[in-house]
């Protein structure tokens, strides 16, 4: 089967890309990135750079395709703040760019969306369902808010089958932006350099990698067994846990031989303060339940970045400069 997967070589992306050629699905990825992310490209995948902005570039890619992952876009909430015009462009415009190319297919694809728990905007942190009401307080949640909404007037208008998947804050891999929350705690950590928390009240349902990966690949099997078109459903991809940002350094400081230095700065006012998902729908509808919980993911990723600081060590600090750059990649 012939997938088409955006955003390939970002962090989500790369991974499913990398498990899905295992099970000899033919992929190929579409991305823009310009910086050297740790993907390996030894992998029989073909790379494609292009903007999914341009829908010429993507008309093409996508009349062969079966299946579309589309993981493309400007991903983190900062940068949505920072880029609100680039944001919309990619995020809503880009997405719709897949969407009316994939109309146009006789292959009529099946569709996975790569959402975001910043849908829901600020709750009260009690386990939130997918009927929460959508009221994101970013531009970013905003965008993927929109996004759905295309996703889901695709299948019903196109008689094909579609899912929107929410992740939420995904970790565990060199891969990953280095500047978000848990990887770069465990840098600076590493690296012996105060661990910034800003605000202080956060609540969040942090999702290793290896659970995200495969809840992408269960929600595959399961369009794929569809008999039925028209279908579409949003699904929370998490472990449905509660952690703190005080967890995440208390989970840190065994795994660690510094002494572990914080220093605490006024939060920021469009982030989401308080969010735990359910994950009861996914287990229900594709029979997904995360398999790592937050400390022993911790544990792993730290070890996984000590390994490469100590085999690859200038390669990995300047991906870290990189990824604090607020630009986009």
């Amino acid at each position: 089967m012939k997938v088409l997967i955006t955003g390939g070589e970002g962090f989500i992306g790369s991974s499913v890309a990398k498990e899905l050629t295992k099970l000899d699905y033919q992929i190929t990825s579409i991305d823009k990135r310009n910086r050297d992310n740790y993907v390996n490209k030894s992998i029989d995948i073909q790379y494609e750079k292009i903007d999914i902005t341009n829908y010429e570039a993507i008309k093409e890619q996508v009349k062969s395709a079966e299946g579309i992952i589309h993981l493309a876009a400007v991903s983190r909430v900062i940068w949505g703040e920072i880029f609100p015009e680039e944001c919309i462009d990619v995020n809503i415009k880009g997405t719709s760019n897949i969407i009316e190319a994939a109309k146009k297919s006789s292959k009529k694809p099946w569709f996975i969306l790569g959402s975001s728990r910043e849908v829901y905007g600020e709750t009260n942190g009690e386990p939130i369902s997918e009927n929460y009401p959508s009221n994101p307080i970013n531009t970013y949640g905003i965008s993927k808010h929109a996004a759905e909404l295309l996703v889901m007037q695709y299948s019903k208008q196109n008689k094909t089958n579609s899912v929107s998947l929410r992740f939420s804050n995904v970790y565990g891999d060199l891969t990953d932006i280095l500047d978000r929350v848990t990887p770069k705690f465990i840098m600076n950590a590493l690296l012996d350099k105060p661990l910034n928390i800003q605000g202080g009240n956060q609540i969040m349902d942090f999702t290793h990698i290896s659970d995200t990966t495969d809840g992408i690949i269960k929600a595959i099997n399961m369009l794929q067994s569809l008999e039925e078109n028209s279908y579409y459903n949003d699904l929370n991809l998490l472990p449905g846990e509660s952690n703190s940002l005080y967890d995440l350094i208390e989970y840190i400081r065994p795994n660690i031989e510094n002494d572990i230095k914080t220093t605490i700065t006024e939060g920021r006012n469009y982030d989401v303060e308080r969010f735990v998902g359910n994950p009861s729908k996914a287990e229900e509808i594709l029979g997904f339940k995360c398999k790592i919980k937050f400390k022993e993911g911790v544990k792993k990723t730290i070890q996984l970045y000590k390994n490469e600081l100590k085999n690859n060590k200038e390669k990995l600090l300047k991906k870290f400069e990189d990824d604090k750059k607020c630009e986009l990649p």
